[in-house]
């Protein structure tokens, strides 16, 4: 938000601090991710208080949350315009060690996990929220990808969860059996390594 007396450039010019964040960082940045809701059909609680208490027909029900991850690509926080001011943003949650395991190796496309922030950290990409990047001016950072491969398998998840193929449900049906055994094989092989390295 532009201060009293603060001139459209120097606006866009504080804003231009984004720069120094990266894709996958996890930002102190609370209850900003937002849903928009149908208040006559609501499709959960949230929603539905919300529908009560507000009028019209759409409302704003934020999804809260203390921090969020960035998805913009690194090199596009590089230059900030009036025609390049947004980023895009997912809330972070805690599940837990098991669940956090199973998004790091690809099982649940809809999150992607922060181990950079806490063991147990994952991102839901389904709550994707579009923020000016001046919203981001000034907040903590609580963690980034520190390695090539930290950033490449998370640029890869998130491509993942826009990409993935959609396979009918007749031909996901007949794999599933397939899916199954080589999950199970492949789970006992990742729980013998893990009680090998421990």
């Amino acid at each position: 938000m532009t201060e009293p007396g603060e001139s459209r450039e120097e606006a866009l010019r504080r804003a231009a601090s984004v720069a120094s964040f990266v894709q996958g960082e996890v930002l102190e940045v609370p209850d900003v991710c937002v849903v928009v809701v149908d208040l006559a059909w609501p499709l959960d609680d949230s929603s539905a208080a919300m529908a009560t208490s507000e009028g019209g027909d759409l409302a704003v029900v934020p999804a809260p949350s203390e921090s969020v991850v960035l998805l913009t690509q690194t090199c596009d926080l590089q230059r900030t315009t009036p025609e390049s001011r947004f980023c895009q943003v997912a809330p972070v949650t805690n599940g837990s060690p098991a669940f956090a395991r199973q998004v790091h190796r690809g099982y649940w496309p809809g999150w992607v996990d922060l181990p950079w922030h806490w063991p147990t950290s994952v991102a839901d990409l389904s709550q994707i929220t579009t923020l000016e990047r001046s919203v981001l001016v000034g907040v903590a950072s609580r963690g980034r990808p520190g390695t090539p491969a930290e950033r490449a398998h998370f640029a890869e998840m998130v491509g993942r969860h826009f990409s993935r193929a959609a396979l009918p449900d007749a031909v996901s049906a007949a794999l599933r059996p397939f899916v199954d055994r080589i999950k199970k094989k492949y789970d006992k092989a990742l729980q013998r390594a893990d009680a090998w390295r421990s």
